[in-house]
């Protein structure tokens, strides 16, 4: 979202670089495993809707997850440049 909205680059120079590097390295090992937790959330977003609360937020993370399978079998922990791609079309 930061990247679409142009404003990652100021993010990052207010995160400074450790912990820019942080954000990175901890982005990229979730990725590896985020795929996990698709169905997850579609189960919950199912439970949420049938108890009439809004479900929207778990159907967007689940989106966001499954964007991030092709990561599943990475060797080593892709970049935040190479997950761009298939979460924001860049």
């Amino acid at each position: 979202m930061a990247e679409r909205n142009g404003v990652r680059e100021l993010l990052e120079q207010r995160w400074g670089e450790e912990l820019t590097g942080e954000i990175h390295r901890q982005v990229g090992e979730a990725a590896q495993k985020a795929w996990r937790f698709d169905g997850e959330l579609h189960e919950i977003a199912d439970t949420m809707a049938a108890a009439g609360m809004p479900d929207g937020f778990h159907r967007a993370g689940a989106e966001i997850y499954r964007r991030l399978a092709p990561f599943q079998h990475a060797e080593g922990a892709p970049t935040i440049e190479e997950l761009l791609l298939p979460l924001a079309g860049l």
